[in-house]
């Protein structure tokens, strides 16, 4: 179906939601969509073949990237001056760190799918609002508890944070706010990235470099947010409490601005406001009991995960989600906090593990740069063949190189293995933007919410095995068990 060629109108792509979404253009419907105002747009408004970008999807792209890029700088900040702050606390032992990140990653395996279930049955501005608004309780209460804890701080506490009750009380408190800021952040992730982005951009190509940049953006972000949040602490007269509340009042801030821009896209797009079509209710069903009602109602997260886990199998494409959260099971990552240590244990100086990470972010950000060319040349499902392809070869090759330095350790053999770990993310990166836009266009929207929120509790209790693995084989020298793990 050739696109409109009015100047006048701009028009938006509607997904039946009656069956799954193949990609064929028989079953694409266009609908008018109101005005926006005009922008210069971050991405090129060059369709090519598709012909030009709508003028509200470049306004959409420009305050949804600012927006991604303001959650996501915050985020890595807190990620890294929360262990600092708890490492302060108690120097002696790394229990409070290793709970905390424990936590708020099984919160994610438990309770995702139960926040996948309100994506698709809450209004798209609603989960906006519940999502930005329990993270911002989520900053204040950590940000309240850890004063009363760097208050606390004794000898005895520095070695056992469980030293008094008080202290106890406190870290629970404050892994119950931490849990509830991942969930909320977990909600904003998916429902921004995987239902706002494919309604408010239909235009493929554009659509592929909206991924690309927020990936960018992702790995940007992800070296920038610890390098500023870091030079804080070097700042005179400053240390980690005072880094840390700088951190705090910055990510407390950029709520209203990130709610003020997604709120200028909603209001713009008639899809976004659009309620979700759900299936109609069986009239035939067993009437169930009061009692059944209540435990089959939509506060059960064990009735949300079985439901969510139905509808995910029934997907034609959850192999793509699958085989994304098994990427995750490899320790070799230049991010991954389990291999960083490894290498510390190896002798590599705080400098070059930084320069090491900073160098794995600099590929990936590489990698998507090219992803819209492959796409163009190859289509999107072989261009992400490629990438992950490639990803799959470098870590088995990092993998052999590895094995061979076990028994006779050279130089360029450790040189060796840290770059086949680099060249691997080229392909992971490249994969991810591939998967996240075929899930895009693959899945109903009425089902998004459910349907991803299982991907991202498979990441996460991916994360979980790793870090498990790495507390059964501690010992450095186990390290290889760990590696072809």
């Amino acid at each position: 179906m050739a696109a409109p060629k009015s100047k006048g109108d701009n028009f938006l792509v509607v997904v039946p939601l009656d069956d799954a979404f193949d990609g064929s253009p028989d079953e694409i419907k266009l609908a008018p969509t109101v005005p926006v105002p005009k922008a210069a747009s971050i991405l090129s408004a060059d369709g090519g073949d598709e012909g030009p970008v709508p003028e509200d999807q470049q306004f959409a792209a420009n305050r949804m990237l600012l927006s991604h890029f303001l959650t996501r700088m915050g985020d890595k900040m807190w990620e890294f001056i929360i262990p600092l702050i708890l490492i302060t606390i108690a120097p002696d032992t790394l229990v409070p760190a290793a709970l905390f990140g424990l936590v708020t990653t099984l919160v994610r395996v438990l309770f995702g799918t139960s926040i996948g279930h309100q994506i698709d049955f809450r209004s798209r501005i609603g989960v906006i609002r519940f999502g930005i608004g329990f993270q911002a309780i989520s900053i204040g209460c950590s940000s309240i508890i850890l004063q009363f804890l760097l208050n606390e701080r004794s000898p005895e506490l520095a070695e056992n944070i469980f030293f008094s009750l008080k202290s106890t009380g406190l870290l629970i408190a404050l892994l119950a706010s931490a849990a509830v800021g991942s969930l909320a952040a977990q909600g904003m992730d998916i429902s921004v990235e995987r239902d706002w982005v494919p309604c408010a951009i239909t235009h493929q190509g554009y659509l592929t470099q909206m991924n690309t940049r927020m990936r960018q953006i992702d790995l940007v972000t992800e070296v920038a947010g610890p390098l500023l949040a870091g030079f804080l602490i070097l700042i005179p007269a400053t240390d980690e409490q005072t880094s840390f509340i700088i951190v705090a009042i910055f990510n407390f801030v950029t709520f209203l601005p990130q709610y003020f821009l997604l709120t200028s896209v909603y209001d713009v797009n008639e899809h976004l406001r659009a309620p979700k079509e759900q299936p109609a209710s069986n009239a035939d069903a067993v009437p169930r009991s009061a009692v059944a009602e209540w435990w089959y109602g939509e506060w059960n997260p064990i009735m949300n995960l079985y439901n969510s886990w139905d509808l995910f199998m029934a997907q034609p494409i959850n192999y793509l989600s699958i085989s994304f959260a098994l990427l995750w099971l490899t320790i070799l990552s230049p991010h991954d906090v389990v291999f960083t240590a490894y290498l510390k244990s190896q002798g590599y100086t705080d400098w070059e593990l930084g320069v090491f990470r900073g160098v794995g972010a600099l590929f990936g950000v590489a990698s998507t740069l090219a992803f819209p060319w492959f796409v163009e040349k190859y289509g999107l499902q072989w261009a992400s063949f490629i990438y992950i392809f490639e990803e799959a070869a470098m870590v088995v090759g990092a993998s052999v190189i590895f094995t061979l330095n076990y028994k006779a350790e050279t130089q360029i053999l450790r040189f060796a293995f840290l770059g086949f770990i680099l060249l691997s993310r080229c392909g992971l990166y490249g994969f991810e933007v591939g998967e996240i836009q075929m899930l895009q266009i693959g899945i109903p929207e009425n089902v998004r919410g459910r349907v991803n929120s299982v991907e991202s509790s498979l990441t996460s209790l991916a994360s979980l095995a790793v870090f498990v693995a790495g507390l059964a084989f501690n010992n450095p020298k186990q390290f290889i068990y760990l590696c072809w793990g």
